[in-house]
Order: structure tokens, then C-alpha cells, then sequence
């Protein structure tokens, strides 16, 4: 095609591109239906085929569903309806979904065969179940958040954030499902990657913006459906795709600094963050391209090739390092933050090794300390019970259960404590009476010290806690009640702790250990798709 032709047709898909106008619906397809022309280099999305079905916006997602695999020969259950970047629910209205006359969806035909139907149903099951793992995980107690080792959030570099309950389970919620999603991405299965990406994104959603804002998390997430979004060949979503790749630059600029600075910073290097950035100008670039904006197209992808060039691998180097007993991603990292010095990159790799080893323990002891600031409970102005304290008295040879009832009846008061421990010899005795008696020196009535021992089939040590919290007046659950009670608690039963145990595994198998899994860009599939981009608006390089 030469340049006059170029010309004409960059101005034809501009001028379509503003008038809205898809060449591959009706009523510009041909007389025998076939699809009507559109500009050369538009996406091979353009040539799978396409339907117009007619439905009310009262209907449900189910019912749009239906229509379409009916149109298209294809069953219903193997579809996923996406519009406007997001996942169109089969239980709501149209309308309430936000979609409009005239919409375009995207119909992602994920199984044809019986064998996809079937791996299919497995994947919205693995959708289902990573959503009820995360959910249960998620859900325990805020107080329980140190002391929970299955699922907790944490910033770059490994540390726990303390965030409010309701925002924690959507942000512990959002990040498995962008991790599945990831995971499946790097199966190249981009299909199944998008179906959790969006589904991340509504959880995200849920977050404040000011949280979304100061992390990097849902700016990754948006490069990564654009990303979906290009592998898919998927013009149809080129708004979307732009608004998120602007959600994308403005998250990174505040989290990184516009030039990097904080990630300097902090890491003294920024050359993984910037194989993000690469990323996102790529993604940015073709944007550009398929609107038209060609100077604009080409500023970028030229910008592309050096960055690449700059981020540019010794794969001779890699397998040196990976010789060492260091992961691959180790030693990628590890080259493109050092410029590839081999001595500086093995002592980086060292380096952060050991920092993440230094923040488990510190997570670990203060785990392990908030773990025993909830057995000893509080005391009973409502205060934790002191954990110096408590050792402290345990040096002095009384009992841990001992002290524990003392610091919590004498609020804390160590003295206080001390004389009460050697005035009622508290809980060093099995005898029935002798308890009731121990419990009568704390100041309690009989009645409801017998109450609390019968309660807690005379455990001195629950049924003082249990007088310490209700104030001293016990309340007696019905028997069945009780039972059924125990038996179905998550916390307090073995069955609970298997659950939890089972729930972690599940969702372990596609979180990576490695923090910085998400920096690990080979950059080779941009290369490629530079490659291919520059060929089209004939750039030179």
C-alpha cells in the first residue's frame, strides 16, 4: 500500500472511529451477510463472527445470554458476556448493569466440545470456590488479623497493613482473584484470566479510592486486563482499555513518583518498575494506533524500543546466576536492578533474601504475641492483660492460668496481683469446693460461681474468664444449643482448623512466595507486538 493510500485510509478510519461506526455489524455487512470491509490492520476480532439480538434492558443477563448462543449456535453455559469492562451477571437486569442500546459485548466462547463443556463448569467452579476460600479466610475476626497465618494483606516489602475489616476482606478478596487471574495469564489463557481480572475489579471497587490510589495493586490490575484485552485481539474494548491504561499511569505515578524517585528511593533501582512501564507506554501506543492518533502512536512505540533495549536481559547471565541456586526470577531481577554486574546482582539477590527472612520473624514473634495477648484475655476495666506482667509472675513460680486470673482481677496491678495469688493459692487445686472457693475469693457470688464451674464442666480457668466478662452474672445456653454450637465453630474446633488449613492450600497453589512475581517481565511478548506495530505505521528503529 503506498502513501497516498495510507493517507485515504487513515483518514476512513478516522472518520469512522469518530462517527462510532463498526463496519462489521449491519446494516453495512454485504447483501449475502458476509462481513463488510473495514481498514487493513484492524483486529482479527473483527473477522470472528458477529450477531445484533434484540432485547429489553429489563431482561436479565441469563436471558441476552440465551439470545446469543442461540444466534450463534453455541451453548449458553459456554459463554461469558463482558461490556464496558466488566462481566455481565446472569441474576441482574440489564439496565442495572449499565448497558445501553446499541452496546457492543464481547461473547467469550469458552468451551465447544463436551471435554470444554466440562473443563468449562470446572472453571466457574474454581471461580466459585477461590471466591468462598478467600471469602472464608477473610472473615475471621478483625482482633484475629496478627494471629491468622492463612491470609493477610501486606505492602511491597512484606509487611502486614493494619486496614479496617469490611476493606480488608474486599482488598484480601480482590488480590486472590487478580493472583488466579494471574496465573492463568501465564498459562496464556487469557480468557479465564480476564473472567478473574474482572471480577478483582469489582472487589477493588469496593476499596476507597485513596486506598486504590497509594498502592500499585489496581494499577496493575488495569494493565493487566488491557493486556487480556490486546492477546484477545478485542477492539471492541478500546475505551475501556484507554480509561484504564489512564487509571493505570496515574496510580503508578503515585505510588512510584513521576520519575521513579520513591522506587529509587527505597530500592536504590527502578529498572523493574520500569519494565511496567514499558508495558503500559506498549499498551498505550497500539491504543493510539487503532484510534488514529498516529504521531502520538509512533512517539510511543519509538519510546518502547529503548526502554527496551535499556531493560534488555543476558540470557548467558540468567543461567550463570540460576547456576548459583538462585530462581530465575531472582536472577532477572537481580541483573536488570544491578545493569547487569554479576557481583552486584548475587549480593542483591543476599540481600533481599535476607530482608524478607528479618520481616517473617518480626511477623511471626508478633504474631505469636498478639496470639497469647488473646488467651489471657482482658481485664476487668477492659484493658489486655499485661504479657510482662503475666511472664513476670510465672518467673516468680506461679502459674501462667494463676497469673492470668490475677493480672485480670486486679487490673493489671502487679502488687494487687501478687497478694491475691498468695491470699487464694488461685486455681493450683482440683478439688470441686476448693474451686468454687477460689472463685468466691475473687469476689463473686456462690451461686454464680457455681454456675460458671458448671458452665465450663469445672475449667477454673474459663469459668473465670467468662464471670470477668459478663460482669460477674453467667448466662446458661440451653445444652443442645451449646453443643451445636462448638460443634459448628470455625475458631474453636479441629474441624474449623482443618478448614482453614484446606481453604489456604487451595488458594496457594497460584499465589507465588516470590513478592515480586509481578515485576518478573521477560519483555518478550512486547517485543513482539512492538515488532509487529512498527511494521504498520512504518517506523524506523
Amino acid at each position: 500500500m503506498d502513501s497516498a493510500e495510507n493517507k485515504w485510509t487513515d483518514k476512513i478510519r478516522e472518520k469512522l472511529n469518530k462517527e462510532k461506526i463498526k463496519l462489521w455489524l449491519p446494516p453495512y455487512t454485504t447483501k449475502d451477510s458476509t462481513f463488510g470491509n473495514y481498514p487493513e490492520g484492524a483486529s482479527k476480532e473483527h473477522q470472528s463472527p458477529c450477531t445484533t439480538v434484540e432485547i429489553g434492558l429489563c431482561e436479565k443477563g441469563q436471558s441476552l445470554k440465551d439470545k446469543i448462543g442461540q444466534s450463534l449456535q453455541v451453548s449458553s453455559s459456554c459463554l461469558k458476556l463482558i461490556t464496558s469492562g466488566h462481566v455481565i451477571q446472569d441474576d441482574q437486569n440489564l439496565q442495572h448493569q449499565g448497558i445501553k442500546h446499541s452496546d457492543l459485548v464481547m461473547a467469550l466462547v469458552l468451551s465447544v466440545t463436551q471435554k470444554e463443556v466440562m473443563e468449562k463448569e470446572d472453571q466457574e467452579l474454581k471461580l466459585q470456590r477461590t471466591r468462598e476460600d478467600a471469602e472464608f479466610l477473610s472473615s475471621l475476626d478483625i482482633d484475629d488479623q496478627a494471629s491468622n497465618q492463612y491470609l493477610q494483606v501486606a505492602d511491597q516489602n512484606g509487611k502486614v497493613l493494619q486496614l479496617p475489616q469490611q476493606e480488608r476482606k474486599a482488598l484480601s478478596l480482590a488480590m486472590t482473584l487478580h493472583e488466579k487471574g494471574r496465573a492463568a495469564m501465564k498459562r496464556k489463557n487469557y480468557g479465564e484470566a480476564l473472567v478473574f481480572f474482572l471480577e478483582a475489579d469489582t472487589e477493588f471497587r469496593k476499596c476507597t479510592s485513596q486506598l486504590l490510589q497509594s498502592v500499585d495493586n489496581y494499577a496493575l490490575l488495569c494493565l493487566d486486563i488491557t493486556w487480556c484485552y490486546l492477546n484477545l485481539e478485542s477492539i471492541a474494548h478500546l475505551p475501556d482499555a484507554e480509561n484504564r491504561l489512564k487509571t493505570s499511569e496515574e496510580c503508578f505515578r503515585q505510588s512510584y513518583g513521576s520519575n521513579l524517585e520513591r522506587v529509587k528511593a527505597l530500592k536504590g533501582s527502578s529498572g523493574n518498575e520500569s519494565s511496567l512501564f514499558t508495558r503500559l507506554h506498549l499498551l498505550q501506543g497500539i491504543v493510539a494506533y487503532y484510534q488514529n492518533r498516529k504521531e502520538e502512536a509512533k512517539f510511543l512505540l519509538k519510546r518502547v524500543s529503548c526502554e527496551l533495549s535499556s531493560l534488555k536481559v543476558d540470557d548467558n547471565k540468567i543461567s550463570e546466576v540460576t547456576a548459583l541456586g538462585f530462581s530465575r526470577a531472582e536472577a532477572r531481577l537481580g541483573l536488570r536492578c544491578c545493569h547487569g554486574n554479576m557481583e552486584r546482582t548475587v549480593q542483591h539477590i543476599i540481600t533481599k533474601r535476607e530482608e524478607r527472612e528479618q520481616i517473617r520473624k518480626r511477623e511471626d514473634e508478633e504474631r505469636k504475641r498478639k496470639k497469647k495477648q488473646k488467651t489471657l484475655g482482658k481485664t476487668l476495666s477492659g484493658d489486655w492483660v499485661s504479657i510482662d506482667f503475666c511472664n513476670t509472675l510465672v518467673s516468680m513460680g506461679f502459674s501462667s492460668v494463676a497469673a492470668k486470673a490475677s493480672l485480670q482481677q486486679s487490673n493489671n496491678n502487679l502488687s494487687k496481683a501478687i497478694e491475691i495469688l498468695q491470699e487464694s493459692d488461685l486455681l493450683q487445686c482440683d478439688d470441686p469446693d476448693e474451686k468454687v472457693a477460689q472463685v468466691l475469693s475473687l469476689g463473686y457470688e456462690e451461686n454464680e460461681a457455681r454456675k460458671a464451674l458448671k458452665k465450663h464442666h469445672g475449667n477454673l480457668q474459663n469459668a473465670i474468664e467468662d464471670l470477668i466478662n459478663s460482669s460477674g452474672k453467667v448466662e446458661m445456653a440451653d445444652s443442645e444449643e451449646m453443643a451445636k454450637e462448638e460443634e459448628h465453630s470455625p475458631r474453636t474446633s479441629g474441624l474449623g482448623h482443618e478448614l482453614h488449613r484446606q481453604a489456604a492450600n487451595r488458594l496457594a497453589d497460584d499465589i507465588p512466595e516470590f513478592e515480586e512475581d509481578y515485576l518478573d517481565l521477560s519483555l518478550e511478548e512486547e517485543a513482539e507486538f512492538l515488532k509487529k506495530y512498527i511494521t504498520l505505521l512504518e517506523i524506523d528503529v
